[in-house]
């Protein structure tokens, strides 16, 4: 992993309605340089909470990678991401999307 190369990203899940946070205009966090020079790495599970409009409204840690510098790249960049909502019936609804970011230096 290079700095400001993309993310893998592992699974992804959702609560049913359909949202989906797959957008060109979302880029995966940058890998933080000194992170990078330790070597640390870690994956950062984080729930993605969606409003119909489809913003995302609320990051959540799930689960941490154990550095704080990794937990705070996921958590920052996922915050400023735009997704599809969900629906129910054909309307737009709050929703939330899991989502497991990888850091791994090569």
């Amino acid at each position: 992993m290079r700095l400001g190369d993309d993310i893998s990203v592992g699974e992804i899940k959702n609560n049913g309605h359909g949202a989906s946070c797959k957008n060109v205009r979302n880029r995966y966090p940058i890998y933080p340089s000194e992170s990078l020079k330790r070597g640390d790495r870690g994956t950062v599970s984080l729930r993605l909470h969606i409003n119909s409009q489809g913003d995302v409204i609320l990051t959540e840690i799930l689960a941490t990678s154990g550095y704080a510098a990794l937990d705070k790249a996921a958590h920052d960049r996922l915050a400023t991401w735009h997704c599809q909502p969900g629906t129910l019936f054909g309307k737009p609804v709050l929703d939330y999307f899991d989502i497991n970011i990888t850091f791994a230096p090569e």
